[in-house]
């Protein structure tokens, strides 16, 4: 019967009393606002004191609202991250946008990315700065719109705010002219075989349709090659395409 009840004390569960619970030790600054706490409104100078060891709550933002104390303010280029500043507003200071684009595209360590000074007209008051990609860009192009900026256009007597509008109106002759307020929107343009142009004093700049990049001419369809019918196949280009089937249509 000994050797029964022993079998039946190893293999059955008991709790360990001798065991020390959980305990959440405090540490010297709680103990302290506790019996402060503790001793009433009677002692005011203790209560009108701030408590030692209340750590402030630090609202948490997101990373567009950082570095923006007011909603006309515009941030430091170099004081924003890669997100933040491709959210933000073009500015109107020449300096900063050249800041902001070398930021963005960590010049001077990406060849590719071409940014050209220049003045409008011969005079020197309208100072201005292109930006493109080097190889997207039809070169024909670029030097038609160069010329009409820098040889052929008269400075316009017109205020610094609405230049950009003047510009796109009366000098650019291209087909295809957008206003850009944000870096977003400018590095969309850049990347897609545009030229953005910023000139000082205006807070927008624009962008202007200068695609050229290489791609492969129209030719007969090598897999699906037929008899009757046209002998012309897609491209890698999407106008490309588009256009053969209009031109069918």
């Amino acid at each position: 019967m000994n050797t029964l009840n022993r079998i039946l004390e190893m293999i059955s569960y008991r709790e360990n009393t001798d065991r020390e619970g959980f305990i959440l030790r405090e540490y010297k600054e709680d103990q302290i606002s506790e019996q402060a706490d503790d001793s009433g409104p009677e002692d005011t100078e203790t209560t009108d004191k701030p408590r030692a060891g209340r750590r402030k709550f630090v609202k948490p933002r997101r990373p567009g609202e950082k570095n923006q104390e007011g909603p006309d303010k515009k941030a430091d280029p170099d004081e924003l991250d890669g997100h933040s500043l491709k959210e933000s507003q073009t500015s109107a200071s020449l300096k900063e946008n050249r800041q902001a684009i070398k930021k963005l595209y960590h010049l001077p360590h990406n060849d590719d990315i071409i940014v050209r000074d220049f003045y409008l007209g011969m005079d020197r008051d309208y100072e201005g700065l292109a930006v493109f990609v080097d190889g997207l860009t039809n070169s024909t192009i670029q030097d038609i719109l160069f010329q009409s900026l820098m040889l052929l256009a008269i400075p316009p007597e017109t205020e610094r705010d609405k230049l950009t509008q003047t510009v796109m109106k009366s000098l650019l002759p291209g087909n295809q002219v957008q206003l850009i307020s944000t870096y977003k929107d400018a590095l969309a343009a850049i990347n897609m075989g545009d030229t953005v142009l910023f000139f000082d004093g205006c807070d927008k700049a624009l962008g202007v349709e200068t695609k050229g990049w290489e791609h492969r001419t129209v030719d007969v369809p090598i897999t699906e090659q037929v008899i009757r019918g046209p002998q012309e196949a897609f491209t890698e280009t999407l106008l490309t395409n588009t256009a053969l089937l209009r031109k069918i249509i």
